[in-house]
């Protein structure tokens, strides 16, 4: 008899897989059978009712908000309940505004698995704060984060709509004239936008309700600098000139022959090396009569020629002005 058995069990390998998956059904059965007690955290939410319709003109928040609940189940259902949210859900018929003791039972616990044990919870009681509600219309605020790529700005943004109603608790609501958008981050962006963005929907810690979007468009642009930069002044003839020309000088603007100059335009081509090379300043002095004074002097604007393609992005909002001494040339003997 005994050595039937071990046929039975060892003999052969489909007698081994049999006795395999009979050792697994009852392993699942006895562990299945096995219960526990586990603590969980579970949220507070409640119900305003009044004459058995929801109140839309009153809110009410638990303190606290989440409570510590033991629970008792078989392991397998217990680990079902670590991955989701157990809540418990008051209904408070007191339309009075102020502050009312709510006991918590098992029976307030939302879609409690069957099988499950309440072994305690804490606190068992809580305070439910009720309040007038209030709407409240708000400006909208962007929360910007970071500013856009290095050489680029935000020339300004547009929120649609500007501005919305709020509803909370009266309160709260009263002490706010802003409402903020979810935190927005511009770094690496080098182009205007439009986008939709969140309303953060929390004033003082406290949900309020409103419209949950608005659409921003950003202006962004590459950053303009106006910066000085230094050319040899040349000064240029039409024509037969029969007269001798020399530059004053004059502090700050020119000096031996070298003016100073403002450049406007994208901060990039402010680090370009190169450039300076390809930039002229001149003045051009057309022919005219004879002066009657040996030497006399004429106001000219400093003309600035910039080549292609810095022309489209570079300018140069104020050309100084230099003086120049003309007098006549003195005869060969």
């Amino acid at each position: 008899m005994k050595q039937g058995w071990k046929k039975a069990i060892f003999g052969d390998a489909k007698n081994k897989a049999v006795a395999l998956i009979f050792a697994l059904i009852i392993w699942v059965v006895v562990y299945g059978s096995i219960t526990e007690s586990d603590t969980f955290e579970a949220r507070v939410l409640v119900t305003m009712r009044v004459d058995g319709r929801l109140a839309t003109n009153l809110s009410a928040e638990a303190d606290p908000p989440k409570v510590k609940v033991v629970l008792r189940a078989p392991v397998v259902v217990l680990e079902k309940l670590r991955y989701e949210a157990i809540k418990f859900r008051c209904v408070i018929n007191d339309p009075r505004v102020g502050t009312h003791p709510v006991a918590l039972s098992e029976g307030d616990i939302e879609n409690l698995l069957s099988g499950v044990r309440v072994v305690d919870i804490s606190p068992d009681q809580i305070q439910v704060h009720v309040t007038r509600q209030k709407t409240k219309k708000m400006r909208v605020k962007t929360n910007i984060q970071s500013n856009p790529a290095e050489g680029f700005e935000l020339r300004g943004h547009t929120i649609t709509p500007s501005e919305i109603d709020i509803t909370g608790p009266q309160e709260i609501i009263k002490l706010h004239g802003d409402i903020e958008t979810a935190p927005i981050e511009l770094q690496d962006r080098r182009e205007s936008f439009s986008a939709d963005f969140d309303i953060v929907l929390m004033l003082d810690g406290i949900a309020v309700q409103g419209r949950r979007q608005v659409r921003i468009d950003f202006d962004i642009a590459e950053q303009n600098a106006t910066w000085p930069v230094k050319l040899p002044l040349h000064v240029m003839t039409l024509g037969d000139y029969a007269y001798d020309v020399k530059i004053e000088d004059k502090p700050g603007v020119v000096e031996n022959g070298i003016v100073t100059i403002m450049l406007q335009g994208p901060r990039r081509l402010q680090l370009d090396k190169k450039l300076i090379g390809k930039i002229r300043a001149f003045v051009v002095l057309s022919p005219e009569g004879k002066p009657d004074s040996m030497v006399y002097g004429k106001s000219l604007n400093v003309r600035v020629f910039i080549p292609p393609p810095y022309d489209r992005d570079l300018s140069v909002p104020h050309p100084p002005t230099i003086w120049l001494k003309i007098f006549s040339k003195k005869k060969e003997k």
